[in-house]
């Protein structure tokens, strides 16, 4: 396997888990265990983060409201991977 791009798309941890979830239920006709051991730790981890919460909706209401302050799209990701939780983590 090669990496052509490897910019090509900067994804959320919602799209991650979003992706992994269609992976899963579509993993179980093919029985690639490590594929499903792979699906499995991520999305655990990904289950306590804030992502289980957003939608896509919110992902793009939250970048629209974000373009006033010109940030760049890591930091963009940065926030909604790990949306500050009090004014003293946006400091």
């Amino acid at each position: 396997m090669e990496i052509v791009n490897p910019n090509a798309a900067i994804l959320t941890n919602f799209e991650v888990m979003a992706t992994l979830k269609n992976t899963k239920s579509s993993k179980k006709k093919h029985g690639l265990r490590n594929l499903a051991t792979i699906t499995y730790e991520t999305l655990q981890y990904l289950e306590d983060t804030p992502c289980k919460e957003q939608t896509s909706e919110s992902v793009v209401e939250f970048l629209q409201s974000m373009k006033q302050f010109n940030l760049t799209k890591n930091e963009c990701l940065m926030m909604i991977n790990d949306p500050p939780a009090s004014a003293l983590h946006i400091q």
